[in-house]
């Protein structure tokens, strides 16, 4: 397995978190518009492959307009996507 973390991030507790950043168009940073990209592009196989690859107990979106107001949001995945990204992997 192979992957590269924009940035693996550890707590007190020693709990491991992958935030990933994605730039959006105007508009896609809404949660509507980012569940469909998340969809459209697979984004839900990368959260699994990540959490297994490196071994971490969470995995978190940071969507970021390109376009002013430059809205950002952050989005997890229930465990049901992420499980079907596992079995799509």
């Amino acid at each position: 397995m192979k992957g590269l973390a924009d940035v693996i991030v550890s707590d007190d507790k020693e709990m491991l978190t992958i935030p990933d950043l994605k730039t959006c168009q105007l508009g896609g940073a809404s949660k509507a518009e980012f569940e469909k990209s998340i969809y459209n592009w697979g984004y839900h196989r990368q959260a699994a492959w990540y959490l297994d690859l490196f071994g971490a107990t969470y995995f978190m979106f940071i969507a970021v307009e390109k376009e002013p107001p430059f809205a950002v949001a952050c989005y997890n995945l229930d465990r049901d996507s992420i499980e079907r990204g596992r079995q799509e992997n």
